[in-house]
């Protein structure tokens, strides 16, 4: 989460491209408040059990999948020159690390679980009265290399293809209906109603109905705002659910594609336990979490695929969270 200086990646298009008035007039907004991207070793994970699992005969994103919108949502800056086709992708320095610089490296030892002796900080915490980032926007300033110009190109790619206002009217639409499902999956968890034919979620709810069967009798708290007030970060946990011996933390995703390993949900599991470690942290149930769902619902109507994550997996993209 701690991050230093800032990098700067420049890439040159040609002045003859026939789109190159609509790159130069393009300005995204910085939505980024770490620094540099710090490359993480490859681990294996080990998924839970899988429902309807199709291999992926195809690893490249197409040019308006959701996929690509996914690693979109807090993605950064796109700066282009007044007077060249030339684009600076930058990373800007946080200027303000709530931490001592001696209690950095304990922060990656930080507990999953509540622990009441443990002591990560020397000193005491500085009161800090900046705003919080959110997990999500962590996960974007933090991305790796690859998946920020994988993004980049995505971007450049369809406002080739759709123009700048076509393209502002694809971001409206797939946060349109990203936050429709959320609202669906919500409505149907905490009250049983479902959503009729005509909702433009339909084929995702139709994706996702049978997997929430076995939520539906459990106590679901859907939207939970979490704050982690020791690492200084803040998110919505789209939903926890109480079973009678055991509590679980729910991540939904909507794909174009079939994810067949939990590898292939990006960000998803990481997400998942941030937003666990602040819940454990916080104890805000009677039981500390120990296990999580990824949920990954098609836009095809396809049978979503479920990864359950278990105490042990969890502690594992916990540590990662912390790197």
């Amino acid at each position: 989460i701690i991050r230093g200086k800032c990098t700067i990646l420049v890439r040159n298009f040609s002045a003859k491209s026939k789109n190159v008035e609509l790159i130069k007039n393009l300005n995204f907004e910085n939505k980024s408040l770490y620094g540099p991207v710090i490359k993480q070793k490859k681990r294996k994970v080990k998924g839970g059990k899988v429902k309807n699992a199709v291999n992926v005969t195809n690893p490249n994103e197409s040019p308006r999948s959701s996929e690509m919108f996914w690693l979109a949502g807090g993605s950064q800056d796109l700066r282009f020159e007044e007077n060249s086709a030339e684009i600076e992708v930058s990373t800007p320095n946080f200027n303000s690390i709530p931490f001592h610089e001696e209690d950095l490296e304990k922060i990656t030892k930080f507990p999953f679980r509540y622990e009441a002796n443990y002591n990560l900080f020397d000193s005491k915490m500085p009161n800090y009265n900046t705003k919080l980032p959110s997990v999500g926007k962590i996960l974007a300033a933090t991305m790796p290399e690859t998946s920020r110009e994988a993004l980049i190109k995505w971007k450049l790619t369809q406002i080739e293809k759709l123009g700048e206002v076509g393209f502002k009217e694809l971001e409206k639409s797939h946060l349109t209906k990203g936050k429709l499902m959320h609202n669906t999956i919500d409505e149907y968890l905490t009250t049983g109603a479902e959503p009729t034919k005509e909702s433009e979620v339909y084929k995702l709810w139709e994706s996702v109905r049978n997997v929430l069967k076995d939520f539906r009798s459990k106590e679901n708290h859907p939207e939970v705002q979490v704050e982690h007030p020791v690492l200084k970060y803040c998110g919505i946990a789209d939903c926890v659910s109480l079973g009678k011996s055991n509590i679980s933390v729910l991540e939904f995703k909507k794909s174009d594609r079939i994810k067949n390993d939990i590898h292939q949900t990006y960000d998803a599991p990481v997400q998942l336990c941030a937003y666990t470690g602040a819940l454990n942290f916080n104890r805000m149930y009677s039981q500390t979490i120990r296990n999580g769902f990824v949920i990954v619902g098609y836009s095809n109507g396809s049978p979503a695929n479920v990864y359950e994550l278990s105490e042990f997996d969890m502690k594992k993209y916990w540590r990662i969270w912390l790197q």
